[in-house]
């Protein structure tokens, strides 16, 4: 039944002719809300729906890309070998303009931590690197790095960067590469 409710819910959220805010946002928090009551295999499937939704070169919609971008990051959460499908529901959690300190939604905020607690070292200072990836999501990922590598980074960017060498993470002045929905579909397609 689950299963069923989500396919619905996914299909109605990749709609491209679905455009408001309020509506896609509850749309995906509805389907996020049902991706641990599924079957084993109906995670890796809406996974799979969501990445080809986000595939599309045609979407602009930054409120569209963030929702399927969250949807996606509540799958993630079940498939924690699915490396590049985390980086691309990151990427498009960013897209959120509230991530400042204070921001209304807890369960967003909860969402990026547990996404960023799932991904190494080198990707969390690739995700630091985003345009978007500022405020309290900036904090979120200083936190997890200074977890993650046993240091102190004090909240500020500049700091890790100047010991980015020392932990072995290189090309950290290389602009950002945005993650792949292809990538993460080839991935999603071998689990």
């Amino acid at each position: 039944m689950a299963g069923e409710i989500a396919k619905s819910l996914a299909t109605a959220l990749e709609n491209p002719q679905e455009t408001d805010p309020y509506r896609l946002s509850s749309l995906g928090n509805a389907l996020a809300a049902l991706a641990a009551k599924m079957e084993p295999q109906a995670p890796t499937q809406m996974a799979k729906s969501l990445a080809t939704a986000l595939e599309n070169p045609q979407e602009a919609n930054s409120d569209r890309l963030l929702s399927l971008g969250k949807a996606l990051a509540a799958f993630c959460e079940l498939l924690p070998s699915a490396h590049h499908a985390h980086l691309l529901a990151l990427s498009n959690m960013l897209l959120q303009p509230e991530w400042q300190e204070g921001a209304e939604n807890k369960e967003d905020r909860d969402l990026l931590a547990k996404l960023c607690t799932q991904l190494q070292t080198e990707d969390l200072a690739e995700v630091l690197k985003y345009s978007f990836c500022t405020g309290e999501a900036e904090h979120k990922v200083l936190n997890q790095l200074s977890s993650k590598a046993q240091r102190n980074f004090g909240g500020d960017a500049r700091i890790f960067t100047e010991q980015a060498g020392s932990l072995g993470i290189q090309d950290i002045d290389r602009p950002a590469k945005r993650p792949s929905a292809r990538d993460a579909l080839d991935e999603l397609n071998k689990l």
